[in-house]
């Protein structure tokens, strides 16, 4: 004969819960009102108004509980205790079905658990608060970390938002700068189109005017030179340009006459020793001079060639206190020997500027003391010849 008994003082499901119903062992006897069951050699479990009862052979009652699961646990652990952690284990899943249960329903399992545990029934109790608050505790954080989950959540889709809208705003403004910006380019392109077409026709025409005034130039400058001013005079009705500065532009032209085209370097090595000597005899042929004379005028001469890359460039100066003695001479010695010779004899201040600039000749001036006196230029005018030739490292005899 099997009993079954549910939670009103049947046979519990071993979690003391009376949902389930567990198959008790059979009974050993029974009789009117009482039911035993054995529970081997440690006694035996007698159902009493109830009340499981844990009956020692000897007859007497060490414990009584509310299910016979319970009861029949508890006579095997006096036989074979439970060890400590596997009981440690235990109370920690009994404590949290107890959390689990309503407050009326853990009233009253409450007393068979610690009998259960072997501990009091208060002990077990605050064991239950505490595990409770506990898992309120966690609920509490874990509801917090759900909040502050959907908080991120929200605050990630208003950046996400905010974001898109601040890439569509800023793609907005870079096709409109977009739009702008060709527009601007297309404006600038015209304009350079235009600027281009401009500076090319006036470079055209200014070829044109060169062009005429050049064959014009070319004309009057195999005239006799005492006719050159009044040819250039009706020269300046034909070309509607200023005399002065037609003057300056024909002194210009005749100079790019004059001077030599630039010598082709020599397709051998040159003895640089060799050369100076040569320079130096042809000058001695033709100049009775001291020895520093003219070794300075053979080494200046050498110097025309390099002095465009001379940190400094000093002047040949040919002084003597009295007339006629040899200084054209020797000017003209070395106006075959020098780089790109310009014999700069009635040139004004301005045209030499011109010529220096465009040309960058050694200037081979005779009694320059009295050249720009001349014209009436002025010692300041000579002055600002030296600045220019400075600049555009001419060269000056």
């Amino acid at each position: 004969m099997a009993a079954n008994i549910g939670a009103d003082g049947g046979a519990g499901n071993g979690n003391g819960g009376g949902s389930e119903v567990s198959r008790a062992p059979e009974p050993a006897t029974k009789s009117e009102g009482t039911i035993t069951w054995l529970a081997g050699s440690s006694g035996t479990v007698r159902l009493s108004n109830g009340v499981f009862e844990c009956v020692l052979p000897d007859g007497s009652i060490i414990e009584t509980f509310k299910t016979l699961k319970f009861a029949l646990e508890f006579l095997e652990q006096r036989k074979e205790p439970i060890p400590p952690e596997k009981q440690a284990s235990r109370l920690k899943i009994d404590v949290d079905e107890l959390c689990r249960k309503s407050p009326t329903e853990r009233i009253y399992w409450l007393p068979d658990y610690a009998k259960r545990h072997g501990i009091a029934e208060t002990k077990l109790e605050q064991m239950i608060e505490a595990e409770t608050k506990r898992a309120l505790a966690q609920q509490r954080q874990e509801q917090e970390a759900e909040r502050r989950r959907e908080q991120r959540e929200k605050e990630k889709a208003r950046q996400e938002k905010a974001t898109a809208k601040e890439k569509c705003q800023d793609d907005d403004r870079q096709d409109r700068k977009a739009r702008r910006d060709a527009r601007d380019q297309q404006a600038a392109d015209r304009r350079a189109r235009q600027e281009e077409e401009s500076a090319r026709k006036e470079a055209e025409r200014l070829e044109r005017e060169q062009k005429k005034r050049e064959a014009v130039f070319a004309e009057i400058a195999d005239l006799p030179k005492l006719t050159h001013e009044a040819r250039l005079k009706e020269a300046v009705v034909r070309l509607g340009e200023d005399f002065e500065l037609l003057l300056e532009e024909f002194e210009v032209f005749l100079a790019a006459r004059t001077i030599p085209e630039d010598l082709e370097p020599w397709s051998e090595p040159v003895d640089t020793a060799e050369l100076l000597a040569a320079i130096e005899a042809k000058f001695r042929r033709y100049v009775v001079a001291t020895n520093a004379i003219v070794t300075a005028s053979t080494v200046w001469a050498a110097f025309t060639y390099v002095v465009e890359i001379a940190t400094h460039a000093t002047k040949l100066v040919f002084t003597f206190p009295t007339r006629d003695a040899g200084k054209s001479v020797a000017q003209d010695v070395l106006h075959w020997t020098v780089l790109r010779p310009y014999a700069a004899v009635e040139a004004t201040g301005a045209a030499v500027y011109r010529i220096i600039d465009r040309l960058r000749p050694t200037l081979c001036l005779d009694e320059v003391d009295t050249l720009f006196k001349a014209h009436g230029t002025g010692a300041h005018h000579q002055r600002e010849l030296g600045q220019q030739q400075a600049k555009s490292s001419s060269r000056r005899l």
